[in-house]
């Protein structure tokens, strides 16, 4: 297979944890040697909660953009986190998983 990077989500993580609440971590970034426009974002935590962008983002060629979502899980357990990151033409997406005991 051959990868051609376009417009990317990496880094999906949960850099703090404190009980039930979390911060989700994201990172999107424009490979492309032009401007990507239209970009949304979501996150989908174990088909419980959608959080995405409220609107669309332009993305200059080479710049990224780093995205933080303050979070309180519902209960104890393993949540699985989904990602996607789209415009008109590309979409990403990762996925996490954390565990609440």
């Amino acid at each position: 297979n051959i990868h051609i990077e376009d417009l990317e989500l990496n880094n999906l993580s949960i850099p703090y944890l404190s009980g039930d609440n979390a911060i989700i971590a994201l990172t999107v970034k424009n490979f492309l040697n032009r401007d990507i426009t239209n970009i949304s974002w979501i996150l989908s935590i174990q088909n419980i909660d959608k959080i995405g962008s409220m609107a669309n983002i332009k993305l200059k060629p080479e710049n990224e953009m780093f995205i933080f979502v303050d979070y309180r899980f519902p209960s104890t357990g393993i949540f699985n986190i989904n990602a996607t990151v789209t415009d008109n033409n590309f979409i990403d997406s990762e996925y996490a998983l954390v565990e609440l005991k």
